[in-house]
């Protein structure tokens, strides 16, 4: 896929899920950060080959969202 409208593809799936949770009354923090790390590693393997100039930014965004999860599965786990 064209790489330019990742942050137009990444921004729509994201808004969706978040309208779904809302729509279904769904509140849970941590179900929103997980699915959203979901969609972000989706949506990269879509795009992948970036330019290289690009592919830091976007590797940083995916991370940072697999972060988030793994700080909140350690922490439903008891560990934090």
């Amino acid at each position: 896929m064209e790489y330019k409208y990742y942050p137009v593809t990444f921004i729509m799936a994201t808004g969706i899920i978040d309208s779904l949770m809302l729509i279904l009354g769904i509140r849970d923090f941590r179900l929103l950060i997980l699915l959203n790390a979901i969609i972000a590693v989706l949506v990269e393997i879509a795009f992948f080959p970036f330019p290289q100039k690009s592919r830091p930014i976007i590797n940083g965004i995916t991370l940072l969202w697999i972060g988030l999860v793994v700080y909140y599965m350690i922490g439903i786990l008891g560990g934090i």
